[in-house]
């Protein structure tokens, strides 16, 4: 009697717990439970990888393909699928001032490496475009938000949403073997028109980022992507951040040159500049001409707001000197960027730092300031020219 009684509780606890846990994931944002249980980063859950009661599963995967998608998780709990406004377009005072600012070029901007986090507003990027002047952005996903996000923005605003292939997964920064599959999937899903960074050294941030990673360019997950920047005709844009490698930098840079010599018919970009300063830069230039120089993070908007030893290319909002000679002697080799990588980015960060590279870019001729904004993004990736004042 006593373990009928007791095989009774537990059968009675189980019904309760599944009711309980079905009403609780109901009240749950669909986003939050993608973050927690997609361990891999592949924006979708497997069997293996749920971590809730096992018989919700099957219930939420409504193609029984045994793998829970953003979409399904919305259809089962309900919630947002991010495309509909969550929190007011901030416009930054400084913005405000631009238009009675005679000492600003008016030129359009390009932007072409930017990011989304899970967070990012969705209907607050296009209008700030409009705030800030900026015709076009690169744009993709990062780690758990989907690529289907930046897709559907591109689909509403084509020509000013450029979607770029997703890099940036936990499978590819840890080096597990699923990575290909995923990124050729990724490839597959949609025509993209640019790749984002490739995270070739990452320093570790406490935090933040993608986190340690350090991987040589003859690694096979870098083949694997500048082969496909070579099938597709557009750039490769490796991330290494050379001014916090130490004593490896010496090293890494004969490889990386060696990297780009044996790969001259892909342009490769530095996003972020490599972290370099103006003498390596002065070096790498004139020996490497598929090499080019993106200039995220080297503002003062930026390195002013942290430790982290970003290119200081820009100073009283003009170019640094020795910058400044760099730029008017090799103008078709500098790209410009933001690389806005979370929502707080976009928020705080994207407005302040147009203002910044308005006024730098004021103070050198108007055809270098064009080849900069915009005219090299539009060659190198080939993009409609946009139509200029």
């Amino acid at each position: 009697m006593r373990k009928f009684v007791f095989f009774l509780f537990v059968v009675l606890f189980s019904v309760v717990s599944l009711v309980a846990d079905s009403d609780d994931a109901k009240a749950k944002d669909p986003r939050q439970i993608l973050k927690k249980m997609d361990s891999n980063g592949d924006g979708q859950i497997s069997r293996d990888e749920w971590k809730a009661n096992p018989g919700a599963f099957g219930k939420i995967d409504a193609d029984g393909d045994d793998v829970v998608t953003f979409e399904e998780l919305i259809q089962f709990f309900g919630g947002s699928s991010g495309k509909e406004s969550r929190k007011p377009v901030r416009v930054s005072p400084t913005t405000q001032t631009l238009t009675a600012n005679e000492n600003v070029w008016r030129g359009p901007i390009v932007d072409v490496h930017s990011q989304i986090d899970q967070q990012t507003d969705l209907n607050s990027i296009v209008p700030m475009l409009d705030n800030a002047g900026v015709a076009k952005v690169m744009l993709s996903a990062r780690f758990n938000q989907p690529s289907s996000d930046v897709l559907e923005l591109a689909a509403r605003h084509p020509g000013r949403i450029i979607p770029a292939a997703k890099t940036k997964t936990k499978a590819f920064t840890k080096g597990r073997g699923d990575y290909l599959g995923m990124f050729q999937n990724e490839l597959r899903q949609h025509d993209f028109h640019a790749i984002a960074e490739i995270i070739m050294w990452h320093a570790a941030k406490k935090g933040v980022g993608a986190g340690k990673a350090a991987m040589d360019p003859d690694d096979p997950r870098v083949t694997m992507m500048i082969e496909a920047s070579r099938e597709k005709g557009i750039p490769f844009i490796a991330h290494v951040e050379f001014a916090a490698m130490g004593w490896d930098k010496s090293g890494y840079m004969e490889k990386l040159e060696a990297f780009v010599s044996s790969n001259q018919d892909v342009p490769i970009g530095l996003i972020h500049m490599g972290q370099l300063d103006s003498e390596d830069a002065a070096h790498l230039l004139p020996k490497h001409f598929n090499l080019f120089f993106i200039t995220s993070h080297s503002n003062p908007v930026t390195y002013n707001a942290s430790r982290l030893p970003w290119t200081r290319m820009i100073k009283d909002n003009r170019f640094a000197p020795k910058w400044q000679e760099l730029v008017l002697a090799y103008p078709e080799r500098f790209v410009l960027a933001f690389d806005n990588v979370f929502h707080f980015h976009w928020e705080d960060k994207f407005l302040p730092q147009v203002e910044v590279w308005r006024q730098t870019l004021a103070t050198v001729p108007d055809d270098v300031a064009h080849a900069i904004a915009h005219g090299n993004a539009e060659r190198l990736w080939k993009l409609q020219p946009v139509s200029v004042p």
